[in-house]
């Protein structure tokens, strides 16, 4: 057995319900069960564990102020506690400047910059290059990836490994590439009644289905674009999520008559039953290092329809979707949904797309995850 180690995972705002957040909460939990220490260093609301489980948890205040004095003073508080305890791993996943371990499931700031360039255009991607927030993290992502004590870095997939290495010249045997899991398992009874809940719409219309928060970046203004171009084609689209700029974008959808074929939902606490109704995902996104939407529309049987700049295109085959070299291309996009309406759901090809993704259960990948963090 593995020596008990103590282990240290800062993470700003965990008890939210963001992905990070709860992959967060879920390798503490991985780390307990396996019989080791685990301390989370955090802000915000009070977080219930299991009592079971040897996890604590370290409350700072959190500065009541712009972002940027957010930032720094979790920092500044997670490294005068580092100082002052003796741990053996500290698995970083926030904007954190010291840690053994660093996890990027956000990937790095500057190719996230640089999308905003082709998402938003030159002037907001100058924009973002001035303001002090994104200098400051661009100046502590620098700290983290060169700082003496970082062992190994895991990233979601190969694209955000590329992207360390040719702006960090990190070396290869200190990057992991893990990809995403999904509950794989929790989802067989939505998957089992996919058929009852789509059935009663009794049409034949295809049904695309788009899921991301921030339309610009996840590419749903080139999207209706390219919708526009096929709107004689039998389909409609619903759109799942949120944006502070909504009424443009319905406006946008009417310009383009598209208001009979596409619909604005807003943010949804259950996503499984859209995925039930829908034949294909769509996001034509600007930069994603592995959107968790791709994985689990594929476990959920839908063909995906998805840009190479999310790192989640590289779970795809010919047979379950198709990777768009240029987003900004509405013709690229407008060609691909026309091929992706000769793929409609059927219970054997939804089959055959959800176990293409089997392997990457959740409970495998967090396992794959927590093992090589104790080992190196």
């Amino acid at each position: 057995m593995t020596q008990r180690k103590h282990i240290v995972i800062p993470k700003a705002n965990i008890a939210k319900t963001g992905g990070l957040e709860k992959q967060a909460l879920e390798i503490a939990k991985a780390f307990a069960k396996k019989g080791h220490r685990v301390t989370i260093l955090t802000t915000g609301d009070k977080i219930f564990l299991e009592k079971d489980l040897d996890i604590s948890v370290v409350y700072f205040s959190s500065a009541k102020a712009l972002s940027l004095f957010k930032i720094q003073k979790f920092d500044h508080d997670c490294s005068i506690w580092l100082k002052r305890n003796k741990v053996d791993v500290i698995l970083g996943m926030d904007k954190n400047t010291t840690q053994t371990h660093l996890r990027a499931g956000n990937g790095i700031h500057f190719a996230f910059l640089k999308s905003r360039r082709y998402a938003e255009g030159l002037l907001k991607y100058l924009t973002c290059l001035a303001n002090p927030l994104h200098q400051t993290i661009l100046q502590m992502e620098k700290r983290a990836y060169e700082n003496k004590i970082l062992k190994k870095i895991f990233t979601n997939s190969h694209m955000i490994k590329s992207q360390i290495q040719n702006h960090y010249n990190i070396s290869t045997n200190k990057i992991e590439v893990i990809h995403n899991g999904v509950e794989f398992h929790k989802l067989d009874s939505f998957f089992d009644k996919w058929e009852d809940e789509k059935s009663p719409l009794k049409s034949q219309t295809y049904q695309l289905l788009f899921i991301g928060n921030g339309y610009r970046r996840k590419g749903l203004y080139h999207l209706l674009q390219a919708l526009s171009c096929i709107k004689n084609e039998d389909f409609h689209l619903n759109v799942i999520g949120k944006d502070k700029h909504l009424k443009k974008y319905i406006q946008l959808s009417k310009s383009l008559k598209l208001d009979n074929k596409v619909s604005f939902l807003g943010p949804q606490k259950n996503i499984y039953n859209f995925y039930q109704l829908a034949d294909c995902l769509v996001l034509p996104t600007f930069y994603d290092p592995f959107a968790n939407v791709t994985v689990e529309a594929l476990a959920m049987g839908l063909f995906v329809i998805t840009s190479k700049d999310n790192g989640g295109h590289e779970i795809l085959t010919k047979d379950t979707g198709i990777i768009l070299d240029d987003q900004r291309s509405i013709n690229n996009i407008a060609t691909a949904l026309k091929t992706a309406f000769n793929y409609p759901k059927t219970l054997l090809r939804a089959k055959s797309i959800r176990n293409t993704v089997k392997h990457l259960d959740f409970e495998i990948q967090l396992n794959k995850l927590t093992n090589s963090i104790l080992t190196s």
